[in-house]
């Protein structure tokens, strides 16, 4: 029983005189909304609408708090709104997985922690989780902008997190600011050792993109209009880098998408279904890396016209632009059977591979059973009236495809035909509408149609969706963005193989010569959506060249950091420390690193070579310092206050200065204070000493 009173008494003191828990400033409390907000900015684009007024209750109501009016959320009100906020993501995205859906949730937990904040250990932990969001706004984009911009996401959280650990009193952000500014640039010398050392491995695990978070990008299906409407973004798709000689534009058609299937309206690349009709299944039409095809014939370096390098930008799709047909697979790819280039996973980061790119010359020159009945294929009625004509076209021409194909572009290029972004809805028989009766339409039109009309011919052909043309650049470097999307034909010719045909150039020339911009400069609807793009702007000279000068460094930041992969470090090391293994020579540099920073760390905060200071003396040294600088040294065996005197007498306007920063280190060294009331006097005199 004694015990028991005894335990209980200490238990009481215990807890009256145990502190109180830290409470957060307000100085603290604006800066944690205003980097909150600061933060989620790069996600804004992905994330739903509710999510978005979720955020913004939250954080009027923070703000509400701050200026000592309302009251802290209750634990049936806390709870709502994560119930609210997860169910805000699911009825989005369907799921609580994915990216997108994932970095929603973290930005709902990361602003309802903000609600409620109340000590200096929730900020703890809202600010460590501000680090993970910045983290999350990478993997959406890696540009210099946004690198840059999260950067400054970054020393702002470093410098709150200093904040934090400073004395109640201290309100003035400078200080904690130059901290971590000071902080963050030590920080960077290390990041880059460990960026360019460390073993660049394959993740242990992918987070895919979801099927509604692809990126604007080519579709493996294509009707009248789709390719109009890539066509208003000027969103860049890829950079490739030419080794010699640039090809003219008439010969930069990047081939993506091959299709074959048509059902009265939408051409697409065909599904198992649609493959299994004529004799082969899907996984037969492509061969992944390294095996070696027997469909494919040997391409000797004689026959290569051009040599690229590409780095794709993330699209969400596994197709990889080529320059032409190719007859041969790269690491982690695929060649198809209609010799294209497919990704085994889906491009979701930047994407780099080399190609070297020929001639059509020799491919398929006899065509298997089931590709020619798939180049054939069509529905079994509609669009009487080109059938027709096609029928006509065949009687007179027979096996003369050249011929015949000449006198269809002769047709659109004599006839009222007119290339636009702004084509007249079809319905029906779209065909036949387009090209009896509207006559105007894009590129998807024209390669439709013609593909169309040689199929009722009796012509195998295709139709090919991919890019066109491209921005040359300095260096060999062609610019493709997804204005330059393109559809174009395909076409058989027996003991030869598969032919290109432009139909848009019999059209527009100017298309395929100069670019989109040109082709659709009397209706003025380039980029007519995309008013913010400065690639809109190109015919002023100043915003030409700070874009071309942005882009530049892009290209380079794109080349040297963001590609720099396992296949790139193991060259670099390669080159520098030849006949060694990549991965022990990278260790043993790590060691070395990291031994050398724990000496120059254990150096620098010993400092052997600096007599030992306390505070007050090393901040009135500081002064002292600044004051030399502005002509006023201190004389030797010149006290305090004396030197204050002189500094009032010869410079009045830092005399007011002077003799607070003397009276505060006089208090600090010869006065005995209180410890709360001694730091804040030294705070005080750090902050005056400073300026």
């Amino acid at each position: 029983m004694l015990n028991s009173l005894l335990n209980k008494e200490w238990l009481r003191r215990k807890r009256k005189t145990a502190p109180a828990v830290a409470p957060v400033t307000r100085a603290a409390s604006f800066s944690l909304v205003f980097i909150l907000v600061l933060v989620c900015l790069p996600l804004a684009p992905l994330l739903p609408a509710g999510t978005w007024v979720l955020v913004s209750l939250v954080v009027g109501w923070r703000l509400i708090l701050l200026r000592a009016r309302g009251a802290h959320p209750g634990k049936l009100i806390r709870t709502l709104l994560v119930v609210v906020a997860l169910a805000l993501v699911l009825l989005h995205y369907g799921t609580l997985l994915g990216l997108e859906a994932g970095a929603t949730t973290l930005v709902s937990a990361y602003t309802l922690k903000l609600l409620e904040m109340r000590s200096r250990r929730d900020a703890l932990v809202l600010s460590f989780m501000g680090f993970f969001v910045v983290v999350t706004g990478l993997l959406f984009s890696q540009s210099i902008a946004m690198t840059g911009y999260l950067l400054v996401c970054l020393v702002a959280l470093v410098s709150v997190l200093v904040g934090l650990h400073q004395p109640g009193t201290q309100t003035d952000i400078g200080p904690a600011l130059r901290t971590g500014l000071l902080l963050s640039a030590q920080a960077l010398p290390l990041m880059v050792i460990l960026f360019v050392l460390v073993p660049r491995i394959p993740p242990l695990w992918a987070v895919p993109h979801p099927d509604n978070s692809a990126r604007t990008g080519l579709s493996d299906e294509m009707a009248p209009g789709d390719i109009a409407r890539l066509s208003q973004s000027g969103e860049l798709a890829f950079r490739a880098t030419f080794t010699g000689e640039v090809p003219p534009p008439e010969q930069r058609y990047w081939r993506a998408v091959v299709m074959y299937w048509f059902d009265g309206r939408r051409w697409s690349q065909g599904d198992q279904k649609d493959w299994q009709k004529v004799g082969v299944a899907e996984e037969e039409l492509i061969s992944w890396y390294p095996q070696k095809p027997a469909w494919a014939p040997e391409q000797s370096s004689a026959n290569v016209d051009y040599r690229y390098d590409i780095i794709l930008e993330p699209s969400g799709r596994p197709w990889l632009p080529v320059l032409g047909p190719v007859n041969t697979a790269v690491q982690g790819t695929g060649l198809t059977r209609d010799w294209r280039l497919l990704s085994r996973d889906n491009v979701d980061l930047l994407r780099q591979y080399s190609m070297p790119s020929s001639g059509f010359q020799g491919m398929d020159a006899e065509l298997p059973t089931w590709l020619k009945a798939a180049s054939l294929q069509l529905p079994a009625t509609g669009n009487a009236r080109a059938r027709q004509w096609a029928e006509e076209l065949a009687s007179q021409y027979g096996s003369n495809t050249p011929a015949l194909v000449s006198v269809v572009l002769r047709h659109f290029r004599e006839q009222d035909y007119y290339y636009t972004l702004r084509p007249p809805t079809l319905s029906g028989n779209t065909i036949d509408a387009f090209l009896f009766d509207t006559r105007r339409g894009f590129c998807a039109h024209y390669a439709g149609a013609l593909t169309f009309i040689l199929r009722a011919a009796g012509i195998p052909s295709r139709v090919v969706a991919g890019y066109q043309g491209g921005e040359v650049k300095e260096g060999g470097v062609v610019q493709v963005r997804q204005f330059d999307a393109h559809a174009w034909v395909e076409y058989w010719q027996a003991g030869y193989g598969w032919q290109r045909v432009d139909p848009t150039a019999a059209v527009a020339p100017e298309r395929v010569e100069q670019g989109l911009e040109q082709a659709v400069a009397e209706e003025g609807s380039f980029l007519e959506g995309n008013l913010f793009s400065p690639v809109r702007y190109r015919h002023i000279d100043w915003v030409n060249t700070l874009r071309l000068q942005y882009e530049q460094l892009e290209y380079q930041w794109q080349r040297l950091v963001l590609s720099y992969d396992e296949d790139a470090q193991k060259d670099l090391f390669k080159d520098l420390f030849p006949g060694k293994d990549t991965l022990t020579v990278l260790l043993q540099l790590l060691v070395i690193t990291v031994l050398l920073v724990m000496v120059i760390s254990l150096i620098w905060v010993t400092r052997p070579w600096q007599q030992k200071l306390a505070p007050a003396d090393r901040y009135y040294q500081q002064f002292c310092q600044r004051m030399k600088r502005k002509g006023l040294p201190r004389h030797p065996g010149e006290g305090p206050e004396d030197y204050a005197l002189r500094i009032k007498r010869e410079r009045p306007e830092w005399g007011q200065k002077a003799q607070e920063v003397t009276e505060l280190y006089i208090r600090l060294a010869y006065a005995n204070q209180e410890p709360q009331s001694h730091e804040a006097t030294l705070q005080q005199l750090k902050r005056l000493a400073c300026i």
